[in-house]
């Protein structure tokens, strides 16, 4: 039966080469009249998931006749308005940096200034902080130029308060340039003198006294922090204003009375923000009444304690080192002691600062040099103490005082 069968396709071949010679039908278009198989698929082609049964053809879709529309206008969007000319931005002189560009260089001058004194011996280490001061210099009058050209536009703008600013900055630019030009000179020659090293200190203290003037200038001529009139009249009192008053009369006797050479000594203390614990204003106001008491007890007779924020101390008849010390172990006594409040055990610590005041200082000379030397905490850290002898503040080495760990409760009425 096989042998049949293929005897039967061998002449069907035969006649369909036949027919394709006489035809003219190439081998190639014959081979397309055979019947093709599906090509066989690729394993990796294969999906898993698939139906083995073929899939039924897709239903050929029927076209939908095309019906003539109308077509739909877009809308126009409506015209643009015309841009109307922006009105200028209010002017702020207080905007420009020149109060933060100042404070950055007194900082700076500060520390300069503090190693030159503690480096002087050492002509290496002296020549280091003699490049930071110089630095500090050329730094600040690059910024100031700076400012300078932006008061000019703010002035050009319509602001009085940047023009008067741009005429105090100036000022204080033409001084500090002209000492920039003295230290740079200084520095060229070498510092291997001792004299030399002297000239430098002396002209980084003076340059100093030109910093602080320029910023209060500034400040005043900008009208920065000024109170508002309405809210001033409208304040709560301070109710320790009185004594403050009192203590800053009985200072100005002191020193209308004293020596060109002497000096009386005014502290601050201030109460650092709690760490482990939450915020309460009867607490605080609790820490601030047991601090004071300490402070009192660590006073000599005479010495005048002002409760505030901060508390302030009068330290009549110490000279620097009594002062020091006074204030010193106030601050290690608080850090050593443990305030119970109710079942609360709070640990807390204070910053404190004091100054040196002079024959011809008056009030608010003072206190300047107060918050200067209490500001240095924003960059060193608080629980500490600072001093300011007139020309920079800066922090003190921890003194050596008798302390002792105690507890004391706190009232919570």
């Amino acid at each position: 039966m096989g042998i049949l069968l293929f005897v039967l396709f061998v002449a069907v071949l035969n006649l369909a080469v036949g027919y394709a010679l006489g035809a003219g039908i190439g081998l190639s278009s014959l081979m397309q009249l055979l019947p093709q198989r599906d090509e066989k698929p690729v394993i990796a082609d294969i999906d898993d998931a698939a139906p083995l049964s073929r899939a039924a053809p897709s239903p050929v879709a029927t076209p939908t006749p095309v019906t003539e529309t109308t077509p739909v206008a877009e809308p126009t969007p409506a015209p643009a308005a015309e841009a109307s000319t922006p009105a200028p931005p209010a002017v702020d002189s207080s905007a420009v940096n020149v109060m933060a560009s100042l404070r950055d260089f007194r900082e700076k001058l500060n520390s300069a200034s503090v190693e030159l004194k503690l480096n002087q011996e050492d002509p290496e280490k002296f020549g280091a902080s003699a490049t930071k001061l110089q630095e500090a210099n050329h730094d600040y009058l690059e910024e100031a130029g700076e400012a300078i050209k932006k008061l000019d536009e703010l002035g050009a703008a319509g602001d009085t308060a940047a023009s008067a600013t741009r005429e105090a900055v100036t000022t204080g630019v033409t001084e500090v340039e002209a000492i920039s030009h003295e230290i740079d000179d200084l520095i060229e020659s070498g510092l291997e003198n001792e004299e030399t090293r002297q000239k430098l200190v002396d002209k980084s203290e003076t340059l100093s006294e030109v910093a602080i003037v320029a910023e209060k200038t500034v400040t005043e001529a900008a009208e920065l922090d000024a109170p508002d009139p309405e809210t001033s009249e409208t304040a709560d009192h301070d109710p320790h204003t009185d004594e403050i008053d009192r203590l800053f009369d009985h200072l100005e006797s002191l020193l209308a009375e004293a020596q060109d050479d002497a000096v009386s000594h005014v502290a601050v203390v201030r109460v650092d923000a709690l760490t482990d614990s939450e915020p309460d204003e009867a607490l605080t106001l609790a820490l601030e009444e047991s601090i004071g008491a300490i402070a009192k007890e660590l006073l000599d007779p005479g010495q005048t304690f002002v409760p505030g924020h901060p508390a302030m101390m009068l330290l009549e008849g110490d000279v620097y080192d009594q002062a020091l010390e006074r204030v010193e172990q106030l601050r290690q006594q608080v850090e050593a002691t443990t305030f119970a409040f109710g079942e609360q055990e709070v640990r807390a610590t204070v910053t404190c600062a004091f100054a040196d005041a002079r024959k011809g200082h008056d009030r608010d000379q003072v206190m300047r040099y107060l918050d200067e030397a209490l500001g240095e905490s924003t960059r060193t850290g608080g629980n500490k103490t600072f001093h300011h002898d007139g020309a920079f503040p800066t922090e003190t080495p921890r003194a050596k005082v008798a302390v002792e760990p105690r507890t004391l409760a706190l009232s919570k009425a």
